[in-house]
């Protein structure tokens, strides 16, 4: 019975060790670093302007996708970072029979699948299903729309040593609240957002990048040669407003952040300006945890 059995044991093991390491093979950083729409044809020239429901993007559809940076973790959680700053992070699913990938929304309805067309060491070519949700306005309202071809790379941008600025986790301050929050939960989110700063400032200098990307940050915080401001109340940026449960939630963060700002006294020299822009945001935040 035993030699019976044998062949099955092996198939099984062979199946188990195939599936796992095709999903540990995506399980990996990639940025999309093209993007064919040749499928999407309008029945009258315009513009290909989309609008994500959930996360209220605009723009069109190649320069949302062009440059997003995708983290698939083995724990089965993704995240998404779209170059405008947008993030948004759940669970993603591997079929190894389809080669399919897919991204869970939050409904049935917002669910992205990924079928993986060709792929190498460190790409992959997929072919992108857009959610049944998904919607597409044009200058006029008569649209065909298909499939989109996506090219990714395998791309450690956001990372350093122990650091990952896409890990969920550290993107909590990201998320728009359920309900109307106290001055303590404001506070936190405050600290935890400029704890994500400093680590982003801290990954530049490490990588010894000559360049820093704001847009990611979504922060009020204005940056200038040899000098830190804040946002007035009355001109929030709009993306960061949106973090909060409500209008009046963000302009209570607001002058906490003015507040913590007037107390770091004269503004440091240092040697770059992302040096001075540390030692500011660390006296910031030390403000806002006592």
């Amino acid at each position: 019975m035993k030699y019976i059995l044998l062949p099955f044991l092996i198939f099984y093991l062979f199946l188990t060790n195939s599936c796992s390491d095709d999903h540990n093979s995506l399980s990996r950083s990639w940025r999309i670093m093209k993007v064919d729409m040749k499928e999407i044809e309008l029945k009258h020239s315009g513009r290909k302007d989309v609008q994500f429901g959930e996360l209220n993007i605009q723009g069109r559809l190649d320069s949302i996708f062009k440059n997003t940076h995708i983290r698939l973790y083995e724990r089965g959680e993704y995240a998404i970072l779209f170059q405008s700053g947008e993030y948004v992070s759940k669970n993603w699913l591997y079929d190894y029979k389809t080669e399919q990938i897919t991204l869970v929304g939050h409904t049935p309805m917002q669910e992205y699948v990924l079928k993986k067309i060709d792929s190498g060491k460190d790409w992959m070519q997929v072919e992108l299903t857009l959610p049944r949700d998904f919607s597409i306005t044009t200058e006029f309202p008569e649209f065909i729309i298909g499939k989109v071809s996506l090219l990714f790379s395998e791309d450690h941008k956001y990372e350093e040593g122990e650091t990952d600025l896409l890990e969920p986790h550290r993107n909590e301050w990201r998320i728009k609240p359920h309900k109307k929050a106290t001055k303590e939960e404001i506070r936190k989110r405050l600290v935890d957002q400029l704890s994500y700063i400093l680590d982003y400032f801290q990954l530049i200098e490490d990588k010894q990048q000559s360049y820093f990307d704001t847009r990611l940050l979504q922060s009020p915080l204005k940056f200038y040669s040899h000098g830190l401001g804040v946002a007035s109340a009355s001109n929030l940026p709009e993306r960061w407003v949106q973090t909060f449960y409500d209008q009046e939630d963000a302009i209570t963060a607001q002058k906490m952040l003015a507040d913590a700002l007037d107390s770091t006294g004269d503004y440091p020299r240092g040697k770059t300006f992302i040096e001075e822009y540390k030692a500011v945001i660390e006296k910031m935040r030390l403000y806002l945890e006592n």
